[in-house]
């Protein structure tokens, strides 16, 4: 790992709308988190206001050890899909966060529906 925590989705970025993803996530940390907490994100911006909020969230409290990998299944939203427009943008990120303060970020496109993964 080359760092405290680790997404990895298996070299790929691109998913199809419904499509299950495994969600591989390593943390090696210098004491036990009291909460881990793994997200699919989307933020929109355009016309000079951002907004961000969570599709899918899990989150893992108590008992956690200060090293570990797990692997979580999840199907991809329906949409909205990425976009990079002149008005509007949409993009997307899993992002894993723990109490002590470590967040890692990985950024992903959902295609529009027929696109292909």
């Amino acid at each position: 790992m080359s760092g405290p925590l680790l997404i990895d989705l298996a070299g790929r970025d691109r998913f199809a709308p419904g499509e299950e993803v495994a969600v591989a996530i390593g943390w090696e940390l210098a004491k036990p988190p009291d909460e881990f907490v793994l997200e699919l994100v989307w933020r929109t911006a355009g016309r000079g206001r951002t907004d961000t909020a969570a599709a899918r969230r899990r989150v893992w409290r108590g008992g956690l050890p200060a090293a570990g990998a797990e692997v979580v299944a999840w199907r991809m939203p329906a949409g909205p899909h990425t976009r990079d427009g002149k008005l509007v943008s949409i993009a997307w990120d899993f992002r894993l966060r723990t109490s002590t303060g470590a967040a890692v970020a990985a950024p992903v496109e959902i295609l529009p529906a027929g696109g292909g993964g």
